[in-house]
């Protein structure tokens, strides 16, 4: 197992679905795929900066995910 995600690419993963990437409305498309797949779930590890752009921007995109993403999936009461 650990062989072969050790040759899987990025672009495999997001393919996949197993890296949300995207807007947030990509990413809404891809974590209703990946629930209609496995089903629903209640935690998503989730890594935003991969030291790759400015922390402004990581805590930018964590508040556009917890602003226009996670309402989406969010439980209404009865």
């Amino acid at each position: 197992m650990i062989a072969k995600l050790r040759e899987t690419t990025a672009a495999d993963q997001i393919a996949s679905d197993a890296a949300w990437i995207g807007s947030p409305d990509e990413i809404i498309v891809a974590i209703t795929r990946t629930r209609e797949a496995f089903g629903d779930f209640e935690h998503a590890s989730l890594q935003v900066n991969f030291n790759l752009m400015p922390l402004v921007a990581a805590q930018a995109s964590m508040r556009l995910f917890a602003d226009r993403v996670m309402p989406h999936f969010a439980e209404t009461e009865p």
